[in-house]
């Protein structure tokens, strides 16, 4: 891979991500609000719950996309196509073996689920979690050895396209069977439908663009590594779906419809985060297989930078925004309070917290590290799992939230220091560095948004009209925080942005 091309797909990647979150975003503000208009909160947390409990299967192939592109990356930029064949066969094969334990799985949650949630009948609920669960079946079959060969490669913007196509369609198509009176189980299976053309798609393109050894020996050493990423993936696991899970074992389900409201609109902004990071993922990889360290740490800075202040940007600016936004979004609906600042802002806070840790999250997995740092991966869950059913009862939502900021914020500081004492000095004095400066600078907003003339929000227009301000307002703060307390990777920052602005190639 020429230096050149690396940093252009880089660029490709990061667009198509934050194309795909602003997707994501448009779409998963539609398609909720029809759920709950036509069928109600009870409805809409019942397939919130199911959805989080069935995204288990993801700890069946826990760690394997992390080791996976870490063994794709050297023979790629060798082009080495024999073990690239190799590699993504061994990966094949085991999601092969995943896949039919994932369908003993879910027939087995779909017998016990209605047990754990009584609102409706066992038949109803036993068949509504197998059609919520089938598009997770054909992605583990076919489609994601594929996804973790084109992400290596830095063609991550090609399974992006395509979820954003499957995205669109099937909220038209969920639409349009709500509108024509569907009951919830047409409606997801609809769904279910659209989302079983990603994994083909990818299948498809991936097989035609790399044209694979299709007698290639798989390589068993490429999952060596995957127990000890296993731990890593457990712990992103608990910390995306613990909240839902004691919510739905120890409240009313109808507080699990106010989270996933809540997390509908942080979620979101966390992912735009991701997408910038993700967008880098493949680069880092490549230069750590050419050994260019000094390079590395050129490029690592301005990252690092970057998703601090974009994670502030955005979550201070979803913190002011949420409760307004939330009120405008649920009116009409009043079988249970869905206006809650406190928790909103808490939401955003432990979003905030995951943002800012993957610069070295990233650098930590992409390197293959995993099993140097698993010890903290455990301890994360650990924290999370404890701290949310000691405070769900006490708190309520409040208490989960505090449980996930907790967990986070100690793997945060875990990442920060593991990567100053083995891959970057003076790491962990940046991370304080920008972690302090960029929390004067949520607070420094925060006040001067106080201050302004308060808009009156009855409607999305108004709305929109609060939220264009406030971003606004934020980024000129944004840029005068980082021009006197990082001025050379500001200016660094800038100088790349017109580079790209005026479609010069970088290296």
């Amino acid at each position: 891979m020429k230096t050149e091309g690396r940093w252009k797909k880089a660029y490709f990647n990061t667009f198509a991500s934050l194309l795909l979150e602003l997707v994501t975003i448009a779409c998963g503000l539609i398609l909720p609000r029809l759920i709950l208009r036509s069928f109600g909160s009870v409805y809409n947390g019942v397939v919130s719950s199911i959805t989080q409990f069935i995204s288990c299967v993801t700890l069946l192939r826990s760690g394997l996309g992390g080791v996976t592109r870490a063994a794709l990356y050297k023979p790629l930029s060798q082009g080495d196509r024999v073990s690239v064949s190799s590699i993504v066969r061994a990966t094949e094969g085991f999601m092969r073996r995943v896949s039919r334990i994932y369908v003993g799985l879910l027939v087995m949650f779909a017998a016990v689920y209605p047990f754990i949630v009584s609102e409706f009948d066992w038949v109803f609920t036993f068949t509504l979690v197998l059609i919520l669960g089938i598009s997770k079946f054909f992605e583990c079959r076919f489609g994601i050895a594929y996804q973790f060969l084109l992400q290596a490669d830095q063609r991550r913007y090609i399974v992006e396209i395509i979820r954003c196509i499957c995205l669109i369609l099937n909220t038209v198509v969920a639409a349009l069977l709500i509108k024509a009176g569907g009951s919830i189980h047409i409606v997801k299976l609809g769904s279910a439908f659209v989302f079983i053309l990603e994994p083909f798609l990818i299948y498809i393109y991936a097989k035609k663009r790399y044209k694979l050894d299709k007698k290639a020996k798989e390589d068993e050493r490429t999952l060596n590594q995957r127990w000890e990423a296993f731990a890593h993936q457990v712990a992103a696991f608990v910390t995306t779906n613990t909240d839902i899970m004691v919510l739905t074992v120890f409240c009313d389900i109808r507080l699990v419809s106010v989270y996933s409201v809540h997390n509908m609109i942080t979620a979101p902004m966390k992912n735009l985060i991701t997408s910038l990071a993700n967008g880098a993922e493949a680069a880092f990889g490549d230069m750590l297989a050419r050994c260019e360290g000094e390079r590395l740490t050129e490029k690592f800075r301005v990252y690092e930078y970057t998703v601090f202040t974009v994670s502030a940007l955005l979550f201070t600016c979803t913190a002011i925004l949420i409760a307004s936004f939330v009120s405008i979004y649920t009116g009409g609906i009043t079988d249970t309070d869905y206006y809650r600042p406190l928790f909103g802002c808490l939401m955003a806070a432990a979003q905030f917290a995951v943002g800012i840790r993957l610069p070295y999250q990233t650098l930590v997995e992409t390197s293959g590290r995993f099993r140097e740092t698993r010890n903290g991966a455990i301890a994360e869950a650990a924290i999370n799992i404890i701290i949310s059913v000691v405070l769900v009862k006490l708190l309520g939502l409040i208490g989960v939230a505090i449980g996930t900021i907790t967990a986070v914020l100690f793997r945060t500081v875990q990442y920060a220091l593991y990567v100053d004492k083995h891959m970057i000095k003076g790491c962990f004095a940046s991370f304080l560095k920008n972690l302090a400066v960029n929390l004067v600078f949520s607070a420094v907003m925060y006040v001067i948004i106080a201050c302004l003339p308060r808009f009156i929000t009855t409607s999305y227009m108004q709305w929109a009209v609060y939220a264009a301000a406030v971003f606004i307002t934020g980024c000129v703060l944004m840029a005068a925080f980082g021009f006197v307390f990082s001025r050379r990777v500001f200016m660094e920052l800038i100088r790349a942005s017109f580079s790209i602005f005026r479609g010069r190639k970088r290296r």
